[in-house]
């Protein structure tokens, strides 16, 4: 809260005398609300007179540009004023130079509102080009014409350009994509669970035949062989389907105690060797 009911450059609290402000600035004037009647001054303006800084740094020689705000409670005590390219004063050629601006807070007129009356001096500011403003003459249409009078520059609100919006295509893509991903995902886990054995058909498919048939015929341990035991033989720990040169055989199993009972019975052939000639055929048909 401004306290400055009587002090230097009362009631004004800010800017300060001889503050220096650049072109694009937004700076907050500032008073005392006690210093008017509030009944009998309500509201009041803000006004500034623009001139090129003498020499030595004395007194501006006020040119014809000058700014005056809307109407403000006094009760409020502050406003916001843009500094506008529009403000500055050209030099002999036609260049926007440093131009001074004495600040006032005027009374509206008794006859008519929207005219100053009293006006109550207040601190002197330097307004400077910055290094974005054109500085040439012509080129400052902020106002959409020429701060002549505070008539004419009573039109400037000083309301802060809005900023330009952000695209809302660039924000609302990434984060639909992203929910889209999400909900993918979690059908595919579901749908996993509801259908384990989906796709299962496709891999076997993609892997090969040779994939299906040990799938299809699990191999068999050393006691699960055609021919029992630790010794299981020539399919112990092998698979029903077996391949010798790239081609499928169909593993024979013998049955020893059939070989020795057709031994037996044809026992009575002295000139033959019975077994023998069972194995060789057995041999034979293996492949």
């Amino acid at each position: 809260m401004c306290d400055n009911f009587d002090g230097f450059n009362a009631p004004f609290c800010s800017p300060v005398q001889g503050q220096q402000i650049q072109v694009g600035r937004t700076i907050e004037v500032t008073w005392d609300p006690r210093f008017f009647n509030s009944t009998e001054t309500p509201s009041i303006f803000v006004q500034a007179d623009f001139g090129i800084p003498a020499a030595g740094g004395g007194e501006a020689v006020l040119g014809n540009k000058g700014f005056t705000s809307p109407l403000i409670p006094v009760r409020l005590g502050r406003f916001t004023w843009n500094i506008i390219p529009d403000y500055l004063i050209p030099n002999q050629n036609n260049i926007l130079v440093p131009t001074q601006a004495r600040l006032f807070l005027g009374e509206p007129s008794e006859i008519n509102i929207t005219t100053r009356g009293n006006r109550i001096l207040g601190p002197r500011v330097e307004l400077l080009p910055s290094g974005n403003t054109n500085n040439f003459v012509g080129n400052n249409n902020n106002n959409g014409g020429n701060i002549a009078n505070p008539g004419t520059a009573s039109g400037n609100t000083n309301t802060p350009a809005a900023a330009p919006l952000s695209n809302p295509i660039a924000i609302a893509l990434p984060i639909t994509f992203g929910i889209l991903t999400l909900c993918f995902l979690g059908f595919c886990v579901w749908f996993r669970r509801r259908h384990p054995d989906f796709g299962r058909g496709f891999i076997q498919a993609c892997l090969g035949r040779r994939w299906r048939r040990r799938q299809r015929w699990p191999r068999e341990g050393p006691r699960g062989g055609a021919v029992g035991g630790a010794a299981g033989g020539f399919t112990a720990g092998r698979s029903k389907s077996q391949r010798i040169r790239h081609q499928d055989i169909k593993v024979v199993t013998t049955d020893m105690n059939g070989l020795r009972m057709n031994a037996m019975a044809m026992n009575g052939d002295r000139d033959r060797n019975v077994f023998r000639e069972e194995m060789k055929r057995q041999d034979r048909g293996r492949f």
